[in-house]
């Protein structure tokens, strides 16, 4: 429990930290024009109450802005998370904890837009967490639930289509779903994820996934000239070799790995980004916000 209470405020503490960071960069960076305090910008049309006029946006670019306030939720958003053993890895930044600060630093921006948001995990059984809500006791849940996650030993998967499948049938709502994985799964699993995401695209939810891997040891494969002794941690086999000696072949599987994983996505025009574990996550909510604000437009 002592663990869990320290997980939690860690995770209240790097979730303000990161998107305090990422707002005051936003006026000097790519990232500029994303509003986090209120749903959108519209132009001002005449007869529209001043009251509502962003000074501010008028003072700085000369545009006639109106902020548009919703009394109502925004959006859906449904986080669906790979805590199966692969993803504790590396022990000095893992995946999983790179994963749980993106969630709990996207909750806060979805907070201030007044969104709703639930989180499912893919563990050793199908489990539907939280449905989606915006309280603050529903924010209070979730981080519980993640510390609680953070704190526990990895547990191996192999295949997510069971979770994928009943999430898809129990939103019961248009939503946003946001994938946090590594994709280590088994290779017949793969078709079956891919069948996962054509339920999601029948049931008309839209999916951004993040793809979490560790890019100096999983992707370059930079490893001392060597023996080391590889563990699969969802098989729990072992393997010893020099990854020297293998380095050239393992880059070229990884980078078919990497584009099959992409291709799947695009081909029902799902967004796909690389995360690499502890690293800087502004790219990560630059991505997020792009797609939201995309959504709310349709909507």
């Amino acid at each position: 429990m002592d663990s869990e209470i320290k997980y939690i405020k860690d995770i209240e503490i790097q979730a303000k930290g990161i998107v305090s960071g990422f707002i005051s960069g936003m006026h000097h960076s790519p990232y500029h024009g994303f509003s986090v305090e209120f749903a959108e910008h519209r132009p001002y049309l005449e007869g529209d109450n001043l009251r509502f006029l962003d000074w501010k946006q008028y003072a700085r670019t000369g545009k006639r802005l109106t902020k548009q306030y919703e009394d109502d939720t925004n959006l859906r958003c449904h986080f669906i998370l790979d805590a199966s053993a692969s993803m504790f890895y590396p022990e000095s930044y893992s995946k999983i904890k790179t994963a749980v600060y993106a969630i709990a630093s996207i909750i806060e921006l979805l907070r201030n837009q007044r969104d709703a948001f639930g989180l499912s995990l893919i563990q050793d059984q199908a489990l539907h967490l939280f449905s989606e809500k915006s309280t603050k006791t529903h924010v209070q849940q979730i981080r519980l639930r993640l510390a609680a996650l953070l704190a526990s030993a990895p547990v191996p998967h192999n295949s997510p289509d069971t979770t994928l499948h009943y999430i898809a049938e129990h939103l019961k709502k248009q939503a946003l779903i946001v994938i946090f994985t590594d994709g280590f799964f088994t290779e017949a699993s793969m078709p079956a994820f891919e069948h996962a995401l054509q339920h999601f695209k029948h049931n008309q939810h839209d999916v951004i996934v993040f793809h979490v891997l560790d890019e100096a040891t999983e992707v370059q494969f930079n490893f001392e000239n060597q023996l080391y002794r590889f563990i699969d941690l969802e098989q729990q086999s072992e393997i010893k070799i020099n990854p020297q000696a293998l380095k050239n072949i393992y880059q070229n599987e990884m980078h078919s790995f990497l584009k099959k994983w992409e291709t799947v996505c695009q081909k029902y025009s799902f967004d796909y980004f690389k995360l690499h574990a502890g690293n800087n996550y502004n790219a990560l909510l630059h991505a997020f916000l792009q797609k939201r604000n995309r959504l709310k437009r349709r909507l």
